[in-house]
């Protein structure tokens, strides 16, 4: 009898303004070419097909990203197959703008996951049925405005159309010295009259070690929660409900198809902007213990490391693949006043001008790599990683279109990413200017 064998390619944020079906671009051709060849081609389409349709969102995030169907064809064109959909950029356009979205996915035939009707429907696999095997996939987001979570549906009332959702909590630790101080802080401000009147009324529970925990807020919901410890430090958990309910999903894909991907969109950093927080680890090595052969995430617009887990890849961060967020052609006043600029006079050239130039000075927003995955019969075999740039330093109507880098700039790109992997213990070594990851 012989094997199963399926390749799979991942990429990070497809922020795509521009279809690029007409390109000559030799770079570019050899990417398309590369991305064909696999059997599971998965990308995180961080970008809403509406066409501008909806009602703008006071909370977007960043810029209100919209564009025509032509690049979800072109992408499908491309090769394309399975489409994560979660992330802080799909309610730009509210509520109307997200089904505007869905409904031109849906036409398309477009396999995604990641935003739906309600919290269960957005939370649900997408399957992809190819010649080597099914794949499904599940995808989430920990960055978000809270209006655009999907509400669960309950036996008496509906849902609420939105993303699904991967909240974490965070605990700030703080030293006793350190932590007195701000308990006198908290009484010198109101901090502790309200909490006492709050819980006075029943209106907060009061926290189980009163003496040793402490949240700055005047609602004592949604403040700052400290901690005494050994000494200061910042620490993410996954949020415990979110996580069991997205694993459930990765549980249930286990049982209905041959290889299961787990994608999350998280901005958050452990500090440093290519690290990952602590609970994006947590959430992506409990996703590979559910059943997960592959988690891969995106959200910072750069790369951060590779860690193989119990023999299954996980990708921190794949940065960008396309970055076109200067070539949106319409804005809301929303975005201008966004960025402190005047409603009326300005054109989205003026905001790109004087906004959103930290991107422009860094290289590292404008270079990735596709991992290419192979499996056999379920097992890992192989993990090679393509380095693409996206044209860095080039005008912003061409720049933020990926190709196949140059040997020369391929060596310099995987030496970073394997700088980043090699705190999860991740070897990557070069071979004419394609890297292979040591798998053991």
């Amino acid at each position: 009898m012989s094997s199963q064998q399926m390749s799979v390619i991942l990429s990070g944020d497809a922020l795509i303004t521009r279809p690029f079906r007409d390109s000559h671009d030799p770079a570019m051709m050899q990417l398309i070419e590369l991305i064909k060849s696999a059997d599971v081609r998965f990308t995180n389409f961080e970008m809403l097909i509406n066409e501008y349709g909806g009602t703008p969102a006071v909370e977007a995030g960043g810029l209100h990203l919209s564009a025509s169907r032509r690049v979800a064809e072109d992408l499908l064109w491309t090769g394309f197959n399975l489409f994560a959909n979660a992330n802080n950029h799909s309610l730009d356009f509210g509520t109307d703008g997200l089904l505007l979205h869905i409904e031109a996915m849906q036409a398309l035939g477009m396999h995604y996951a990641g935003v739906g009707m309600s919290l269960e429907d957005a939370t649900r696999p997408t399957y992809v049925q190819t010649g080597e095997g099914r794949a499904a996939m599940i995808s989430c987001a920990s960055s978000f405005a809270k209006s655009q979570r999907a509400g669960e549906s309950r036996p008496d009332f509906g849902g609420r159309p939105g993303l699904n959702s991967q909240r974490y909590e965070t605990r700030y630790v703080l030293d006793s010295e350190r932590f007195d101080q701000l308990r006198e802080m908290s009484e010198a401000l109101p901090f502790g009259e309200m909490q006492r009147h709050l819980i006075e009324i029943e209106m907060y529970k009061p926290l189980e070690d009163n003496e040793n925990e402490l949240i700055f807020s005047s609602d004592m919901r949604n403040g700052m929660h400290f901690v005494r410890g050994e000494q200061p430090e910042v620490r993410t958990t996954a949020h415990k409900r979110d996580l069991e309910r997205n694993l459930n999903a990765i549980r249930h894909a286990r049982r209905q198809a041959d290889l299961v991907i787990a994608s999350i969109h998280a901005h958050e950093p452990d500090v440093q902007p290519d690290k990952p927080a602590a609970f994006v680890v947590e959430w992506a090595r409990a996703c590979i213990d559910a059943g997960a052969d592959i988690v891969t995430a995106s959200g910072p617009h750069m790369m951060r490391g590779i860690e193989i887990y119990n023999g299954k890849p996980i990708f921190y961060s794949l940065g960008n693949l396309w970055f076109e967020f200067e070539t949106v052609d319409l804005l809301p006043a929303d975005s201008y006043e966004m960025w402190q600029l005047e409603t009326q006079s300005t054109t989205p050239a003026d905001l790109y001008d004087t906004s959103l130039l930290g991107f422009h000075h860094d290289a590292r927003y404008w270079e990735c790599t596709l991992p290419v995955c192979s499996f056999e019969d379920g097992k890992l075999t192989g993990l090679t990683l393509h380095p693409v740039t996206l044209g860095y330093g080039k005008p912003r109507w061409q720049r933020g279109t990926p190709g196949i880098t140059s040997r020369e700039d391929a060596g310099r790109i995987l030496s970073y990413v394997s700088d980043l992997s090699h705190e999860f213990g991740t070897e990557i070594v070069e071979h004419g200017g394609v890297g292979e990851v040591r798998l053991g």
